[in-house]
């Protein structure tokens, strides 16, 4: 019953993801939306320092005296630049901000058995180029080519930081542990954002303006659920496909709720890729 309920919760909030961060990418500066994501994650975690501090040490020394600080680090500041171009693309095309997921989850993959070595089978891998290449199909044919010049080069720069991200992830957990994934790159990411947004926005509206909180809530209530359950109890390829799944299903509730798009092609980007991703990561 706890995995049911874990695995709805994922594919709740990150479903909700584009649609409530949609009003602040049309009113506030980028920086700013990582700044506020990033002090709501933060939040999230203080209630849990009394439990969890302990992770912070691991064989005794602080875990920001050790090498494995490196990838949590670096994913701060990947975050960071992430989530800037992310909300960049979100003002011009929901489906756009989410459906880069589908070449990142390529791309890692390639990278991860080509460079570090991690065995797939040939099939899994003929499976992975394909769902690649629905990525690259709907940004030449689908949503992706209503992007501005601005918008395109966004949604290139979201593939290559979030296939950062996964790697920093995939890394970083072998020498430290989901509580510190959770929050060091949260710091990096509220460094990086009080440096780009500077004193510009009042700290106040991220408690006060309602679509602030509310995205806020939803973003760190998805992100420490996901990363707890992974080390804890939730197989991680079971995870990464209930990501891919609310992904999808944004295409098709772009298509109603915004009317991005035809219906025919939504949900053909939509159901084709979760079909390639079930047997990617389950079938074969």
């Amino acid at each position: 019953m706890l995995t049911v309920i874990t695995g709805f919760l994922i594919v709740l909030f990150y479903a909700l993801r584009p649609f409530v961060y949609k009003p602040a990418s049309k009113l506030l500066d980028p920086a700013v939306s990582s700044y506020f994501t990033a002090v709501w994650c933060l939040l999230f975690a203080l209630p849990t320092l009394p439990f969890c501090g302990h992770y912070f040490f691991i064989d005794g020394r602080l875990v920001f005296l050790t090498p494995g600080i490196v990838f949590p680090l670096l994913k701060g500041i990947s975050l960071f630049c992430f989530m800037k171009l992310n909300q960049i693309v979100n003002k011009e095309n929901t489906s756009g901000s989410v459906f880069w997921g589908v070449i990142s989850l390529a791309l890692v993959a390639l990278v991860t058995t080509f460079v570090f070595d991690v065995p797939l089978a040939r099939l899994k891998l003929m499976i992975l180029l394909f769902i690649g290449a629905m990525g690259v199909l709907f940004f030449v044919f689908g949503e992706g080519r209503r992007l501005s010049s601005r918008g395109k080069k966004a949604f290139v720069g979201l593939i290559l930081f979030a296939a950062l991200n996964n790697i920093c992830d995939t890394l970083g957990i072998r020498d430290t542990n989901w509580y510190v994934l959770y929050t060091v790159p949260t710091i990096g990411m509220l460094f990086c954002s009080v440096i780009a947004a500077g004193k510009t926005f009042p700290l106040k509206a991220f408690f006060t303006t309602h679509h602030i909180v509310f995205a806020g809530i939803v973003y760190a209530a998805g992100e420490m659920i996901l990363i707890f359950s992974m080390q804890s109890f939730f197989p991680v390829v079971a995870a990464i496909f209930l990501i891919r799944l609310a992904q999808s299903l944004d295409l098709i509730l772009a298509y109603h709720l915004e009317k991005e798009g035809k219906a025919g092609v939504q949900y053909f980007f939509a159901l084709g890729t979760i079909v390639l991703a079930y047997f990617f990561f389950f079938g074969i």
